[in-house]
């Protein structure tokens, strides 16, 4: 007799060491979903084979870390809800692939085991690593700048709830030839009730990128990548899974009971003594359209100086100055008609924060 399933708000899928092949790849999976918000949990490990199928010491080993995976650091993420068995399947393949990974970072420290104040809005502050590398001048100046998203739900109390969602968001840049590498990163604290309940929280995504990448910029965490997972580091390379768990862990690492989530902050080497009548700096903020001299070529100054004394000679027609550092020109002061503060970063370019570093508008 034919008969139909469905699913309601207490239903769990739970599937251990399920294994699928997908070419020349036998997948070993452990994963717990929950259709009704679409969180789910995995781990897994990837045996390639060119011919011939697992022996069973192989799928001993492999089944062996995927439990172990799945019970030391699986993979926190929210898919659709109520997905169909194959469809869901696909997406923890994709997140394999081009996501999270077969496995998420390493379980940090317990709050209730830390000895300093673990208050939430401590928990957000800044933090810094007392052990830092050397890496070149040229690692300051790299200008490809990659954003990461990572989810993960700990077993750690928040406020008066028993599990904390934590949101954290990445900015990195670095050399693949010699894997010096810098981040800056900015943690999101959510309570949750239980993981069955819990929904992706409401961010502001974009302001929690941007205060990542101005730790980048200012105080960064440095950190040398192996030779292994360098080429991720590369501007066209479409995944960079290694090194987001590394960073991962570096961050959990903690000092003093903190997260590493910036490194010490760099000295400040110019600082733009603004007069009266402007005003303060705006940092990742830019205005339109250029000023243009009598060759229709925009006005670009060398000092702050020199930009504020043309800027107040061309009167109303000039709204305000721009910094910016721009390939093959460098840091320069641009004069602009505009006088509307834009935001400069953005999340899915990054690196458009050359455009506009910090501007100043006339008052």
């Amino acid at each position: 007799m034919p008969f139909s399933s469905y699913y309601t708000k207490s239903s769990k899928i739970v599937e251990e060491n399920l294994w699928i092949i997908d070419g020349k790849r036998f997948i070993c999976i452990t994963y717990e979903y929950i259709p009704h918000t679409g969180a789910i949990i995995y781990a897994a490990s990837v045996l390639r084979l060119d011919i011939g199928e697992p022996t069973p010491k192989q799928i001993n080993a492999h089944e062996y870390t995927t439990t172990r995976r799945f019970e030391m650091r699986p993979v926190f993420k929210y898919l659709s809800s109520y997905l169909d068995y194959e469809p869901m399947l696909k997406c923890i393949r994709r997140e394999m692939c081009h996501g999270m990974g077969c496995v998420g970072p390493r379980n940090p420290i317990s709050r209730t085991e830390d000895q300093d104040s673990l208050s939430s809005i401590e928990m957000l502050s800044d933090t810094s690593e007392t052990e830092e590398i050397n890496v070149s001048p040229k690692t300051y100046q790299v200008k490809n700048v990659k954003c990461i998203k990572y989810h993960k739900m700990v077993n750690e109390p928040h406020g008066q709830s028993p599990y904390t969602h934590r949101t954290i968001f990445i900015c990195l840049k670095g050399l693949s030839k010699t894997g010096e590498m810098l981040y800056g990163s900015c943690i999101h604290h959510a309570p949750a009730w239980s993981m069955e309940e819990s929904t992706d929280p409401e961010i502001d995504e974009e302001a929690h990128y941007e205060t990542a990448m101005m730790r980048l910029e200012k105080s960064p965490v440095k950190m040398e990548i192996p030779k292994e997972f360098r080429h991720q580091l590369k501007k066209k390379t479409k995944h960079s899974e290694d090194i987001m768990y590394l960073i991962l862990d570096k961050i959990n690492k903690r000092v003093g009971g903190n997260l590493i989530i910036k490194g010490t902050r760099l000295p400040i080497t110019n600082v733009e003594q603004v007069p009266s009548g402007w005003s303060k700096p705006n940092e990742y903020r830019y205005l339109k359209w250029h000023c243009k001299d009598q060759f229709n070529q925009p006005i670009r100054c060398e000092t702050f100086d020199e930009a504020i004394d043309i800027a107040n000679a061309y009167g109303e027609e000039c709204g305000g100055i721009t910094k910016t550092n721009l390939s093959g020109i460098g840091i320069k002061y641009e004069l602009r008609k505009g006088s509307k503060l834009r935001k400069t970063f953005c999340s899915k370019n990054p690196n458009h924060i050359h455009d506009g570093l910090v501007s100043w508008v006339k008052e």
